[in-house]
């Protein structure tokens, strides 16, 4: 779950509505960084995004905006098509 941000959310908790597709996201995202072996705060900044905000896709508890996984696969040079490759892989193994 996260804490939603919105202006005038009350501070209410929304539900990750696919928390394994969540969960293979991030590992895609982890793989790669450490390929590349750069730091969570270097992959944020080059995707113009706080590092709270990176951790939590990385991690899999953020819901994850079209735009900001296009930017991370492009700071983690890849394209958008190939980490989407990698996160269905990690879905696979899931199962």
């Amino acid at each position: 779950m996260v804490r939603t941000s919105e202006p005038g959310d009350n501070g209410r908790v929304a539900r990750n509505a696919n928390p394994e597709l969540a969960a293979a996201l991030g590992k895609a995202i982890l793989g790669r960084r450490r390929e590349l072996e750069r730091s969570q705060e270097d992959i944020a900044h080059e995707s113009d995004m706080s590092t709270r905000q990176y951790i939590n896709i990385e991690s899999g508890v953020g819901n994850a905006l079209v735009g900001n996984v296009y930017a991370i696969a492009q700071a983690l040079d890849l394209r958008f098509s190939e980490l989407a490759e990698r996160t269905e892989r990690a879905m696979r193994r899931r199962r």
